[in-house]
């Protein structure tokens, strides 16, 4: 009997994994897509395209808090799924097209379905996570790579042949997928109890780990943008030949969460995040140089790896000490690295712009030295419940 529910448990665990991989690809393949979409098939001025992309954002960031409220209300899956659903719309709107004006609703429902099943996804995930040194979110960050990867290919594959309404077709169909997903794994879960039970930390004891966080959110970002930037503009680089140069350093991103928790479990997460953050900088410091694309891909390869440590870590950090209102705790968390993601895009673009890779590299790498030297600080202003279970001291 304890083996057939320890089975039945394994299983819902995976449906729910898989419905990131499934969803999760189709929201990354639309942020990109997004903007080029509106210039190509509506016609859009670049200002109108700036502002679709602002709706999605906006929509997403309002509907955090609401989401984490739902989700401590009620069973988390089913808001997940519901997000699922709200996203397939979001998508079937984009592919049957009619001109600007349903284009912002679409991008608004967008991102309202994105908050709706991230908040309800990762506070599930967190609710089973406790003291599991970010295994858990670990392998939820890596399906969520893998479906990204995925679609990516697919949509590159996709988009030349058939265009636009054909991969927001098949984004739809994604999502609806991770709908069903959800939809199965919710039978017997119930508003599940969270495992730590204890009055939940207040909210102003985590908001500067939470900065550090989004900090970590906008650097992710804007290295990312950085070497796609400087292969386009310097090298002369091609979609294809991008994509060729950065698939390395997104799949170590993939593969490294689900076993970062061994490094975690060693030294513990305060250390962990310290010590992933101090290796990105290290090797973000290269750009200064302004290196060879090889060189660029390899920069990548690291970083991501270190950032596939980091995330993990922290998303179990911030979960922890959540108690009842882990829906609430993980809606922050997911604020913290959208406006992280904006604030981090934004800031690269202008600077690259005006003073080219090796200044960006050099502001890169001070800038993840500074945040992991401002971890300890941080991290003693979380509630002991939250900081208890760092067992590298």
């Amino acid at each position: 009997m304890t083996n057939s529910a320890e089975r039945r448990r394994f299983g819902r665990t995976e449906r729910v994994l898989h419905s990131a991989a499934f969803a999760g690809g189709p929201m990354a393949v639309l942020d990109f897509l997004l903007p080029l979409y509106a210039g190509a098939v509506l016609a859009a001025t670049p200002g109108e395209a700036g502002v679709l992309v602002a709706v999605c954002a906006l929509a997403a960031l309002l509907a955090r808090p609401l989401s984490g409220s739902l989700a401590d209300r009620g069973n988390k899956l089913v808001v997940a799924a519901a997000g699922a659903v709200v996203q397939a719309g979001a998508l079937a709107g984009f592919a049957l097209g009619g001109g600007l004006l349903p284009a912002y609703a679409m991008a608004a429902l967008s991102g309202i379905g994105g908050a709706l099943f991230w908040v309800g996804v990762r506070s599930w995930v967190g609710d089973r996570s406790d003291g599991d040194d970010g295994r858990g979110f670990g392998r939820l960050l890596s399906f969520e790579g893998t479906g990204q990867l995925v679609a990516y290919v697919l949509c590159f594959t996709v988009l030349e042949d058939l265009g636009y309404p054909a991969v927001f077709a098949l984004g739809a169909a994604s999502a609806l997928i991770a709908a069903v997903l959800l939809g199965s794994a919710t039978g017997g879960t119930g508003v599940a109890a969270p495992q730590t039970p204890q009055e939940p930390a207040p909210a102003r004891a985590v908001l500067p780990f939470l900065v550090i966080c989004g900090v970590t959110a906008a650097l992710e970002a804007a290295m990312a943008l950085l070497l796609l930037l400087h292969l386009q503009t310097a090298h002369h680089y091609g979609p294809y030949a991008i994509a060729s140069a950065l698939a390395p350093g997104f799949i170590a991103f993939i593969l490294v969460p689900s076993i970062a928790h061994r490094v975690v479990a060693r030294i513990g997460k305060r250390q962990a995040v310290m010590l992933a953050l101090l290796a990105g900088a290290l090797v973000t410091g290269v750009l200064a140089a302004a290196p060879e694309p090889w060189v660029l891909s390899v920069v990548w390869i690291v970083a991501a790896a270190a950032l596939g440590i980091a995330i993990p870590a922290e998303q179990s950090a911030v979960s922890e000490g959540a108690g009842t209102r882990m829906g609430r705790r993980i809606g922050h968390y997911e604020s913290a690295q959208l406006a992280g993601v904006t604030a981090g895009s934004a800031a690269i673009g202008v600077l690259y712009q005006t003073s080219g890779i090796a200044l960006s590299g050099t502001a890169l790498a001070v800038a993840l030295a500074v945040t992991a030297a401002t971890v300890p600080l941080a991290w003693r202003s979380l509630s002991s419940t939250a900081a208890a279970p760092d067992t590298g001291g």
